[in-house]
């Protein structure tokens, strides 16, 4: 009787580490480029590129651009961005497919050129869930004067954008 005791516990914790190391490696991979991509073509359309580099898809995406500005004496006016798209909720699985690359997205924002980068910055944050593990992720970028670059993001998983 005590022996399986004993050998129940054991099972039982060793289960749970498994379970725990599982949770661990299975969460969101979320990639966002260092640059927002001022457009060629199209006058006063940006862009920032997100790439989910996890094998399951991003589900409950949550993203957000605010512009701070710095007034000199240490408080700072807060403006959000809207996108100009209907905002994503999902993102697919990374794949190796290189026809469909639906794992990438790119949000499009208008009237970025109205903001003084001299003294503010532009911040860039998304929320995103894991399906089968439930753990969220948050992931914030920083964009200064010289991080807006025009020419437009290569495709796939890379974030690098090409200028002119």
């Amino acid at each position: 009787m005590p022996q399986e005791l004993i050998i129940g516990i054991i099972a039982g914790v060793v289960s749970t580490a498994c379970f725990s190391f599982l949770l661990l490696i299975v969460k969101p991979r979320i990639k966002v480029a260092k640059e927002i991509c001022k457009s060629e073509k199209t006058p006063n359309f940006y862009q920032i590129k997100v790439v989910n580099k996890s094998f399951f898809p991003l589900i409950n995406l949550s993203y957000s651009l605010h512009y701070f500005e710095d007034s000199g004496d240490g408080i700072k006016r807060v403006t959000e961005i809207k996108p100009k798209f209907t905002p994503f909720q999902y993102i697919s699985a990374f794949h190796f497919k290189e026809f469909d690359q639906d794992y990438a997205i790119r949000i499009g924002y208008e009237g970025l050129d109205k903001y003084s980068l001299d003294n503010g910055v532009f911040e860039f944050s998304i929320i995103a869930s894991h399906p089968f593990s439930n753990t969220v992720k948050l992931v914030k970028v920083d964009y200064r004067k010289d991080k807006l670059i025009e020419g437009r993001y290569e495709t796939g998983k890379s974030l690098r954008v090409i200028r002119g």
